[in-house]
């Protein structure tokens, strides 16, 4: 077995595609599915977008923490900044295996952009 991609259950295409297309970087590997399902894929990395009814109750929407890396994540840092992508932690965070940022995609996962060390 291996790993087909991470399914992000999402109740607008539109942002899904602007954030994770356009601020960074995924392109749009199969449109076939639409309107329920898009697949995304970066390198070898695979996003499955399963389209759900927007919920009120926040704790009832599937949550991830997807970690991209980065070879320079300070030049990553001012490029998000400059296309709108919302911070939890604009400053540079220190852990004993990477230094991070966290972001929030539209529909409030976490997206960690990692250097490792």
């Amino acid at each position: 077995m291996k790993v087909f991609g991470l399914q992000l259950n999402v109740w607008d295409f539109d942002a899904a595609k602007s954030f994770y297309c356009d601020a960074l970087g995924f392109e749009i590997e199969n449109e076939t599915f639409l309107p329920e399902i898009l697949h995304v894929k970066k390198g070898d990395f695979r996003i499955i977008f399963y389209k759900i009814e927007k919920s009120e109750n926040t704790e009832s929407n599937a949550r991830f923490v997807l970690n991209i890396e980065t070879d320079s994540i300070v030049e990553d840092v001012e490029k998000l900044k400059s296309k709108g992508v919302r911070f939890v932690t604009e400053e540079i965070q220190y852990c004993p295996v990477a230094d991070y940022v966290e972001i929030l995609d539209p529909f409030d996962n976490v997206i960690d952009i990692v250097k490792l060390l």
